[in-house]
């Protein structure tokens, strides 16, 4: 009886909510919107953000890993472990379907623009930003990983 209560509490709990739970993808980011800062330097600061992408016409969240450089907004496919290939990830999918995002930070949704990194210096630089951030070794899994900008639509 413990057990199916404790299994019934958890379902609840990762049904009820609208965004990514730790591993969990999620649906629809809630929260309200805000323009596009300034300056991207607060939420570098921050550990993980939650990235909506479209899947098959609905929402689809998960959290990651974001960093910046010169201003610019980052996030990556993942440094340290994952799919063999970096477009074997859902959410890789969904951008290159359709590059608009939203990003949620704090509990606040920004409409955002990813674009994968593809001119060689400035994915070293993203690169060795998100790296130096995160503490991450360079291994084959860091260096084949895709960078993307998320830049105002």
């Amino acid at each position: 009886m413990i057990f199916v209560s404790t299994l019934m509490l958890v379902t609840l709990l990762l049904t009820s909510c609208s965004g990514p739970f730790g591993p969990i993808a999620g649906g629809k980011l809630q929260g309200p919107s805000a323009d596009v800062p300034p300056s991207w330097d607060a939420v570098g600061a921050v550990e993980h953000v939650q990235l909506e992408t479209i899947n098959e016409g609905k929402p689809r969240s998960v959290l990651i890993w974001v960093a910046t450089d010169n201003g610019s907004l980052y996030i990556a496919t993942s440094l340290i472990s994952g799919a063999s290939s970096p477009a074997d990830r859902t959410w890789v999918k969904n951008v290159t379907a359709n590059p608009n995002i939203r990003l949620g930070v704090g509990g606040v949704i920004y409409q955002l623009q990813a674009l994968r990194v593809v001119d060689p210096a400035r994915l070293a630089e993203a690169r060795a930003a998100m790296m130096s951030k995160y503490d991450v070794e360079s291994d084959g899994q860091s260096t084949s990983a895709w960078l993307y900008e998320l830049r105002r639509r």
